[in-house]
């Protein structure tokens, strides 16, 4: 329990004090308030909470290194900045030229002869009924 957190709890204590005696103002027949009382106690207990919840220190760095400063941007650093603009589209595919469409004229096969690109029959290929031809 650091110095902080010590500190926070004697203000809570105190708080709580001074309200007990708002309290028992509040009970006495001629009903005179004790105003100075309620808003030291509250003051006291809102203190008090903010020291005891406080975030403990960094620890120290290195003698040898730099601070770096928190990057985060403040609340208001956006305003009257104009934002990037948006990256461009992806370039369009290129549409083939007209002759690319067509291509040449197949060659002719000669009589007996397979058409280009394929095998003839009897080379390894099968027949309607999936067997080999012999």
């Amino acid at each position: 329990m650091n110095l902080t957190s010590r500190v926070g709890t004697f203000c809570m204590f105190c708080g709580a004090l001074a309200l007990l005696v708002f309290w028992a103002s509040l009970q006495t027949p001629d009903k005179a308030y004790d105003l100075v009382a309620l808003l030291a106690g509250a003051a006291l207990i809102a203190v008090g909470w903010a020291l005891r919840t406080a975030k403990p220190p960094a620890p120290p760095q290195a003698p040898g290194e730099p601070v770096i400063p928190p990057t985060s941007p403040g609340l208001f650093s956006g305003l009257g900045r104009k934002s990037p603009p948006p990256p461009p589209p992806p370039p369009l595919p290129k549409k083939p030229g007209r002759g690319a469409r067509f291509k040449s004229k197949p060659e002719k096969a000669l009589i007996g002869e397979p058409p280009p690109g394929r095998r003839a029959q009897g080379d390894g290929q099968r027949n309607a009924r999936g067997s080999k031809p012999r």
